[in-house]
């Protein structure tokens, strides 16, 4: 097959794509034009939600999905998991969402990870890539807006909700939240912009290979770019400028940056290096920071992953008529560009604040261990492969095999969850007590207890009590949560 792009989206039944597990799967295939290939039908598939978990009854308003449906017209976990990899893997396959990297391909990983497979090789092998419509919408917003309508929300601030620009442009969207109707959406999105734009749509297609983020990126504290992310202020467009600095000492696909329109004074002080790494670790990294504290107020010290399509581009990309417009102040970039060369540690305290402490993380999750897992040991990997093409009833013989033991406790999960017939006593005991902890523990990251979400239940029915629809969905989840008690 000729390169394609796999325009994809997931609805899940929470935020977290750790733990939040996807109940649909939505797909289209287009070629580089964005002409969809008629011959490749449109995927749309369902997953049955897990035994061991509940689903976040927002989350169930805003997609209309129940439990109940996923059991009715889902397919397995392993099923679910093995038809998507098929798809993500397949030779010269760019996928593509709107959101993507932050939420789907995440979510992409963590299913691959529980399941088996090889979660990274997809990404890159046989000439696959991957990109994101949503930072490219930025982009053209900060930097060539024209020939596009922009909304705004009721602030003023500019909207970049897929329903939103697809209302303001007239695009049909049929269903906002709709895996399978946001694919299209994303698309004509992704189409408007090569029209109207096409310059800058080639630049950040370019950006979707690594190696060539990295030509902007590894110029380390000699020249300054222009960024455009999600987690800077959208009054500004969702644009800063930066100045590389130096690799991140942990992950060779990232580097480290200052965002030279934020204060520089934590990085020229007059105290010790420990001194100031221990400061900007506490306002960057603090639970109190990260609750409290705005983008905008913490030091300007980011980590940008070249293997995730970031959004960099040449100073003169930004002319002045456009950064007066944003309130950005290319003159006040360069002053602190030239400050920071001048500090001869600075690569030093960026990389001691990122710098992993040497204490292993405790998991007590296997379901959220994915980076702390580790890259599989070669034996562990062909155990991986063979427990895929297995029979249910022969992955009981894998247990107690694998060299890393946290691969054991995936496994166990994974036997319980999808075969739980298959469990011998003493396993049935083991997952009863799972079971047991996930739905009565409350103030759990991993799932809600069934306290928490008769709970939460009760409070939308209160709020909602005007809305036919949404009453439907929370009925049908206290019926859900009530079957389980029972």
């Amino acid at each position: 097959m000729a390169d394609t792009l796999l325009f994809h989206d997931y609805e899940t039944w929470g935020v977290t794509p750790s733990v939040d597990f996807p109940v649909q799967f939505a797909a289209v295939r287009t070629d580089l034009e964005l002409n969809i290939i008629e011959t490749q039908m449109p995927i749309n598939w369902m997953c049955a939600i897990p035994q061991d978990y509940l689903p976040h009854p927002k989350a169930c308003l805003v997609t209309g999905l129940t439990p109940a449906l996923s059991i009715a017209k889902g397919m397995s976990e392993p099923v679910f998991a093995e038809k998507v990899h098929r798809q993500l893997s397949m030779p010269e396959t760019c996928t593509v969402g709107y959101n993507s990297m932050k939420f789907d391909e995440e979510v992409s990983r963590h299913l691959l990870y529980r399941n088996f497979y090889s979660v990274y090789d997809r990404e890159y092998k046989n000439g696959n890539s991957r990109w994101d419509i949503i930072d490219l919408v930025r982009a053209c917003y900060a930097l060539r807006p024209d020939g596009i309508q922009w909304p705004q929300h009721s602030n003023g601030k500019p909207s970049f909700k897929l329903e939103d620009l697809s209302q303001a442009n007239d695009i049909s969207h049929e269903a906002a939240h709709d895996a399978l109707s946001d694919v299209y959406a994303t698309i004509a999105i992704a189409k408007l912009i090569k029209q109207k734009q096409s310059k800058l749509y080639e630049f950040y297609w370019g950006l979707r290979d690594k190696n060539e983020a990295a030509k902007y990126l590894q110029r380390f504290m000699s020249t300054v770019l222009v960024h455009v992310s999600g987690y800077i202020n959208s009054e500004q467009g969702c644009c800063t400028l930066i100045m590389p600095i130096c690799r991140h000492p942990d992950n060779s696909n990232a580097v480290l940056c200052i965002d030279l329109l934020k204060p520089i004074d934590n990085f020229v002080t007059s105290c010790s290096l420990s001194d100031k790494v221990a400061s900007i670790q506490s306002m960057l990294f603090s639970n109190t920071s990260l609750t409290t504290n705005t983008y905008q107020e913490r030091p300007g010290l980011i980590s940008i992953a070249i293997n995730k399509s970031p959004f960099i581009a040449p100073l003169k990309t930004l002319d002045a008529a456009r950064a007066e417009r944003l309130g950005i102040s290319i003159e006040s970039a360069l002053i602190n560009a030239e400050i920071l060369r001048q500090q001869h540690d600075l690569a030093d305290i960026c990389q001691a604040v990122y710098k992993k402490s040497d204490t292993p993380n405790t998991i007590s999750n296997i379901d959220e261990a994915l980076y702390a897992i580790g890259f599989p040991a070669p034996a562990d990997t062909q155990l991986m492969d063979q427990i895929r093409e297995c029979q249910p009833e022969q992955l009981v013989g894998f247990q107690g095999r694998f060299e890393n033991p946290l691969y054991e406790q995936l496994l166990f999960r994974y036997r319980a969850r999808n075969f739980p017939y298959l469990l011998e006593e003493s396993e049935v005991q083991k997952w009863q007590r799972h079971l047991q902890a996930r739905f009565t523990q409350g103030n759990k990251k991993e799932c809600l207890s069934i306290d928490e979400y008769f709970t939460e239940i009760e409070e939308l029915i209160a709020r909602h009590q005007q809305n036919p629809t949404f009453l439907q969905v929370l009925q049908n989840l206290q019926r859900y949560g009530q079957n389980m008690l029972g």
